[in-house]
């Protein structure tokens, strides 16, 4: 589907959230592309019949999760330039895959899983990230002065420790930040770089939404679906922290574990990425609920707290 200034390609994925979008931007004379859609075949397949590869100079990745930078390894052999962000590049450099490892095998002791979860865990996540290959040449993002396209961009991270959001023209390409009726997990990760280590992506969250108002004036070019409308995407989100909270605010009022609440939550014998994921939601709104002023003050600050007032307090105050 072609627009003014960019065209939009949506392929899909093997995992939950469904299709991903990537875009190319039109640079005349040459081509910008964002995001690279995930490690399959389907995908190559998809780009290769769709994707005019001799005209495209960048590639610029939004954030490192694999259905947006699989095939960033493909795309750089056909000498297009990559460029990450530079917590991505260290995150993801097989000499620290290992280091990532061992700082999740201590945070998911510290929610008190069994040894032999945390191993299941943790050995799952470190096989998904070496099964996606990663370019031999990569550039670092924030090092760069794009001085031949009129392209700027800035961190909004929460839902990844990395989260960037490119500015072209009127338009914002978003990656996962703002999502149309999909409530998208912020997972836990580690920051090599933190003396903490472990990547507190509620406050993350909190002091990216006051960025947030600077994209009320752009068009957003998502990474799955369309996002008509900033303020209803937050809307649906907070509400969705809100209503999840709730759910389990029992078990974390009453020193319940991070594991016994992820356990109560999800079916016996479930995957243990389905662990992985629903211990990042807990651990998400244990943080929200021993700060939710942070949370209230943020959203006052861009103006949407009126809007979720009441179902705040009500979680807040019951």
């Amino acid at each position: 589907m072609s627009f003014k200034r960019f065209l939009k390609y949506t392929v899909a994925t093997p995992y939950p959230v469904g299709p991903v979008n990537f875009y190319l931007l039109k640079a005349d004379p040459f081509l910008v592309m964002v995001d690279s859609g995930p490690f399959s075949r389907q995908s190559i397949e998809y780009l290769e019949k769709n994707v005019d590869f001799r005209k495209i100079k960048y590639l610029l990745i939004t954030h490192c999760h694999p259905d947006h930078y699989g095939l960033c390894d493909y795309i750089s052999k056909k000498g297009i330039e990559v460029f990450i962000s530079e917590k991505d590049i260290i995150k993801l450099n097989n000499n620290n895959i290992d280091k990532e490892i061992g700082y999740l095998k201590d945070a998911f002791s510290s929610f008190e899983f069994p040894e032999n979860l945390i191993s299941n865990i943790v050995n799952s996540i470190a096989e998904f990230e070496k099964t996606i290959p990663f370019p031999a040449k990569v550039n670092i993002l924030e090092k760069h002065d794009f001085k031949d396209i009129e392209i700027e961009f800035e961190p909004y991270s929460y839902h990844s420790l990395s989260d960037i959001v490119y500015f072209y023209d009127n338009y914002a390409i978003t990656g996962d930040i703002l999502l149309n009726g999909i409530f998208q997990t912020p997972l836990i990760e580690i920051d090599l770089n933190s003396d903490k280590k472990l990547f507190d992506n509620y406050s993350a969250f909190c002091n990216t939404l006051l960025k947030m108002k600077k994209l009320y004036g752009y068009n957003i070019l998502a990474g799955h679906g369309k996002v008509d409308n900033v303020k209803e995407a937050v809307i649906f989100y907070v509400n969705g922290i809100l209503e999840r909270t709730f759910r389990i605010k029992y078990f974390l009022e009453n020193s319940f574990s991070i594991y016994e609440i992820t356990s109560k939550i999800l079916e016996q014998n479930a995957v243990f990425l389905r662990y992985y994921i629903k211990a990042s939601e807990v651990l998400f709104f244990k943080n929200f609920l021993n700060d939710p002023a942070k949370l209230r003050n943020s959203l006052i600050e861009i103006g949407l707290f009126e809007h979720l007032k009441t179902k705040f307090e009500s979680v807040i105050s019951c």
